[in-house]
């Protein structure tokens, strides 16, 4: 809940039940339940467990939710780059656990970022500077957000400034989905298709990718096949 400075918990009954499982006012504090603080929590991924990672992105940094509500910090001391033991990020808005790894969008690093769960950080993809490029070590992002991460590892990327889709990957090549660098709503395949500032995505068992297309104020859809549509069209 990122106006709040709130992670909420919702209940998957009828009634849908709401309950703020950590966080207070704006702030960064360690602490248990609505003794924490966090500031700006734009995204969130949870384990088997049930412990919750959270992109907090106003405190540039990864924290986590035990089981028992208590908020540590996983990764980040404050904002700008670095990889290793002691990593920093910019405004991270995005991420997404696949095993014992999280995959971090870094919006305004430029870069997806891991950190795995002992907080140690490492650049999955991008140099840092803003740009459009796929490929290899000089592939670019603009303002990337949300992610997503399969086996693979692959990790689909909302890249908002880019108004594409990229996927990274697991030799760390960057391709593009779909969208054409320019903001728009066409549908079609690929490059064909656009968006506008994607903030958030998911990935179903089949390979469907699921966007969140923030500027055109639509979910869409992206088939396995790259085929791009409002979502329940295709």
């Amino acid at each position: 809940d990122y106006g709040s400075h709130l992670v909420r918990v919702m209940t998957a009954d009828s009634d849908a039940n709401v309950a703020t499982l950590a966080g207070s006012t704006q702030g960064l504090t360690d602490l248990a339940g609505t003794s924490a603080k966090f500031d700006g929590p734009r995204d969130v991924a949870v384990d088997g467990a049930g412990i919750v990672y959270v992109a907090d992105s106003a405190n540039h940094r990864v924290r986590k939710i035990a089981v028992d509500t208590t908020v540590s910090t996983l990764a980040g001391t404050g904002t700008g780059f670095a990889d290793g033991a002691t990593p920093l990020f910019a405004e991270p808005s995005g991420i997404s656990l696949l095993s014992s790894e999280l995959f971090v969008g870094d919006t305004v690093n430029n870069r997806v970022r891991k950190v795995t769960l002992a907080g140690v950080g490492s650049t999955q993809a991008g140099t840092g500077l803003s740009g459009f490029n796929d490929g290899g070590a000089y592939a670019r992002f603009s303002s990337p957000r949300g992610v997503a991460a399969i086996s693979g590892p692959i990790v689909f990327v909302a890249d908002s400034g880019n108004h594409a889709v990229r996927k990274i990957a697991a030799d760390q090549s960057v391709v593009t989905v779909a969208g054409t660098g320019v903001s728009g709503a066409a549908d079609g395949y690929g490059v064909l298709a656009s968006f506008s500032n994607p903030y958030g995505l998911a990935v179903d068992a089949s390979g469907y990718v699921f966007v969140a297309d923030t500027g055109n104020a639509k979910v869409r859809l992206v088939s396995p096949s790259g085929l791009v549509a409002d979502f329940g069209v295709t």
